[in-house]
């Protein structure tokens, strides 16, 4: 083994994508020493990963009990080498194999819970994304979607991902209809409808919202749209058909908005 290889840094890339695959801080660092000397002594490879040799040993044990590694024996003395990367592959395809085979039990537990009592907290933008893919996945054609919102302030958060959500959620055979309040952002919304196949009209300019909320058959979204970034989710039917209908007459009660920049 040469000695001008640089120990392993718990902060390169391939050691956090070795953890993100599943295997622990340790393993990633004893695995990566091994790929980069092709095997050596015990004690050499805990030198290079930067850990102890009393905690390499037993690291090494769980390496070589999921097929990453293996001992040799030349002559007298026994090395530690690694198995190909390619094992990897096999072992990522071993667990979507067993993922695919218990998540009709999983699925069927959530389902046993009688989730849509519950009311879900989500935090951070990134947590909340998933739910409005969920809410175009779930709905079925012909459906209503119905949007309270501030819009400007709802595309702001990440413009390149809501302008393409509403394009995608544009292309669905549903009935879009949304409220905003009415101001610059979502004026320029209004103007470019057709693109997203909706419905709209506005608040009356003394309303101000905060918050986007967004209500389906299968599930109500409430989305703050302030610091901090959070969501509830409910899917009880009860409160989904209390905020329909209070949607419904909201929107009657308002007249059809104007597109300001169409010539009359």
């Amino acid at each position: 083994m040469s000695e001008k290889i640089d120990k392993i840094s718990p902060d390169s890339e391939i050691i956090k994508n070795l953890e993100a695959f599943g295997l622990n801080e340790t393993e990633s660092r004893i695995y990566t020493a091994l790929l980069q000397t092709g095997g050596g002594s015990v004690n050499g490879i805990a030198q290079i990963a930067g850990i102890k040799r009393t905690t390499a040993y037993s690291t090494l044990d769980g390496l070589i009990k999921q097929g990453l590694a293996r001992y040799d024996e030349f002559g007298l003395k026994r090395k530690i080498v690694p198995e190909d990367p390619e094992r990897l592959q096999g072992i990522l395809r071993e667990k979507q194999a067993k993922l695919t085979k218990t998540l009709p039990v999983l699925e069927s537990l959530f389902n046993l819970r009688g989730n849509e009592s519950f009311i879900k907290y989500y935090k951070g933008l990134k947590a909340i994304k998933p739910l409005y893919e969920q809410l175009i996945r779930d709905i079925r054609p012909h459906e209503e979607y119905f949007v309270i919102s501030n819009q400007q302030m709802w595309l702001e958060h990440d413009p390149a991902f809501f302008e393409d959500f509403s394009f995608r959620r544009g292309k669905l055979p549903i009935d879009v209809k949304m409220i905003f309040e009415d101001n610059e952002g979502s004026r320029k919304y209004f103007a470019n409808r057709a693109r997203y196949n909706a419905k709209i009209k506005f608040f009356p300019e003394k309303v101000k919202l905060q918050t986007n909320m967004v209500i389906t058959p299968q599930r109500t979204l409430t989305h703050q749209i302030i610091h901090p970034i959070v969501a509830l989710v409910t899917e009880n039917k009860s409160f989904i058909s209390l905020h329909q209908n209070i949607f419904r007459l909201l929107w009657d009660s308002l007249p059809d908005a104007v597109d300001e920049n169409k010539s009359v």
